[in-house]
């Protein structure tokens, strides 16, 4: 549903089933300003460079479905903002003098100025809801800390009780330059 409301929102490829492959991502992510992840993860806690992307699998190519944080830091991205919501993308191991090794941090490496990453596990009815507002309020021009902060705003006065606890609508942080995401006038 993410994936869906977001391409309707904001145009672009929409990849997803059979086509969600490690290979397709490696060979096209360069090619994009925007790069919106809706997916699972695998945190590695003994070594974040093992954390991974959980894409589909292909049996026609030598990649395995599984995009390590290792294989990121190898990527030449051209996105103003790459968005990982899945859970704990934000989160990894700290090292002492390097910081918090994560996948956010590998795609920082791999070029993207600013993201948007989960802080831990989301649920994906609620994630889904914060993530689509996110974009809308991107789409009318709010910085990108602005468009997070009225998005999860937004949640927090229509939820219900239970879904108003942080878990629900907090996980999601921006990494990097949170200024407005600027698109080429033509």
């Amino acid at each position: 549903r993410e994936a869906q409301e977001l391409n309707a929102l904001l145009g672009g490829t929409l990849v997803f089933g059979s086509q969600a492959t490690e290979d397709n991502f490696k060979s096209n992510a360069g090619k994009y300003h925007l790069l919106h992840l809706a997916m699972h993860t695998h945190i590695d806690e003994k070594n974040s460079l093992y954390s991974k992307l959980i894409f589909t699998s292909s049996t026609d190519t030598t990649e395995d479905g599984f995009l390590n944080v290792y294989e990121v830091y190898g990527l030449k991205l051209n996105a103003k903002l790459v968005v990982i919501s899945a859970c704990r993308s934000g989160d990894g191991t700290m090292v002492r003098g390097e910081g918090l090794l994560s996948l956010a941090r590998g795609f920082q490496y791999a070029g993207a100025p600013s993201l948007v990453a989960a802080q831990w596990r989301v649920d994906d009815y609620s994630g889904s809801e914060v993530m689509i507002d996110f974009a809308r309020n991107l789409k009318k021009g709010a910085s990108k800390g602005k468009a997070l902060q009225r998005a999860q705003q937004k949640f927090l006065d229509n939820a219900d009780p239970l879904r108003s606890h942080p878990y629900f609508w907090a996980s999601y942080q921006i990494i990097g330059y949170s200024g407005p995401l600027l698109y080429p006038s033509y």
